[in-house]
C-alpha cells in the first residue's frame, strides 16, 4: 500500500502546541497523542479524533443486547489491545443468533467521517457486522460493512439497502486469535465510500455508494456491533480500540 507521507498524512504532529480550531469539536493535542498511541490503524492517522473508546471506563453508555444463541457482550481483561479491557461477543453451539452492542453519540458537525477498530476472532466465529447511522438534522446516511470471516469476504452496505462484496481472500484474510485492524472512511457530501484499510491492505471502494435519505432527526450518530453466529459451534469475537474521525481528507 502507499502509505501516506507527513505525520501519517496529517500534516502535522501528534504532539505539541496546536492552533485553536474555531467552531469544531477537537481533541486537544495530548488527548490526540494520547488516542493516537493506542489506536489501532498505524497505517493512517489521517483525520481528527472527536471520539475513542478503549474500555478503560467500563461500558459507559454501550447499549448490550443478543438474539437467539447470542450472547450479551461483556468486558474482558484479556485478550485486550490495549489496557484494560476488550468487549467480548459470544455466542451458544446448537442455534444461531447475534451477539450485539450499539452506542448513540452526539456528531459536533458534518464533514467526511471515518471508524476505526480493532476485532480478534476466535477460529469459529462466522460474521461480523459494523452497522452506522447518521443524522444531520436533514439528512440521514446509512452505512456499514460486513465481515463473513468464514469465506473471507467483505462487503459494504449501499444505496436502498443489501451489500457489496468489496474483497475476497479466503486464504489470507482471517487469523484467529490475532488483533485485525479496520478503517473505514465515507465522504458524506457526495454519499460515497472513500477508503477501506484492512491492515496494511488498501481496498478499492471506488464509486460505492451510502445509502442516504431525508429525515429531521437532531445531529446524532449511531455505531452498532454484531457478531451473527450459526449453530455449528459456539463464537467468540474480541472488540478494541474503537475510534471516530472527522474532516477525513477524501
Amino acid at each position: 500500500m502507499a502509505k501516506p507521507v507527513g505525520y501519517g498524512g496529517r500534516d502535522y504532529p501528534d504532539f505539541g502546541i496546536s492552533d485553536t480550531v474555531l467552531t469544531k469539536s477537537i481533541i486537544t493535542d495530548m488527548g490526540e497523542l494520547a488516542a493516537r498511541l493506542g489506536a489501532p490503524n498505524v497505517f493512517d492517522r489521517m483525520g481528527n479524533i472527536v471520539w475513542s473508546e478503549q474500555f478503560e471506563y467500563g461500558l459507559g453508555s454501550w447499549q448490550l443486547g443478543s438474539t437467539g444463541g447470542g450472547l450479551d457482550p461483556v468486558l474482558v481483561a484479556h485478550p485486550y489491545l490495549y489496557k484494560p479491557y476488550a468487549l467480548k461477543f459470544a455466542s451458544e453451539a446448537g442455534s444461531t443468533g447475534g451477539s450485539i452492542t450499539q452506542i448513540n453519540l452526539h456528531l459536533p458537525y458534518e464533514s467526511a467521517l471515518g471508524i476505526e477498530f480493532a476485532f480478534n476472532p476466535n477460529f469459529r466465529a462466522t460474521t461480523l457486522e459494523l452497522y452506522i447511522n447518521v443524522y444531520t438534522g436533514a439528512k440521514y446516511y446509512a452505512f456499514g460493512a460486513e465481515f463473513q470471516l468464514k469465506n473471507g469476504i467483505i462487503r459494504l452496505y449501499k444505496q436502498g439497502g443489501g451489500y457489496n462484496n468489496v474483497y475476497s481472500n479466503p486464504l489470507g484474510y482471517t487469523r484467529s486469535d490475532n488483533y485485525h485492524v479496520v478503517k473505514l472512511v465515507m465522504d458524506l457530501a457526495n454519499g460515497l465510500y472513500k477508503r477501506l484499510m484492512f491492515g496494511n491492505l488498501d481496498i478499492d471502494v471506488t464509486g460505492k455508494t451510502l445509502h442516504v435519505g431525508t429525515s429531521g432527526t437532531r445531529p446524532s450518530m449511531t455505531l452498532l456491533f454484531r457478531l451473527e453466529s450459526t449453530a455449528d459451534y459456539d463464537e467468540v469475537l474480541f472488540l478494541d480500540n474503537v475510534i471516530i474521525t472527522l474532516d477525513e481528507p477524501v
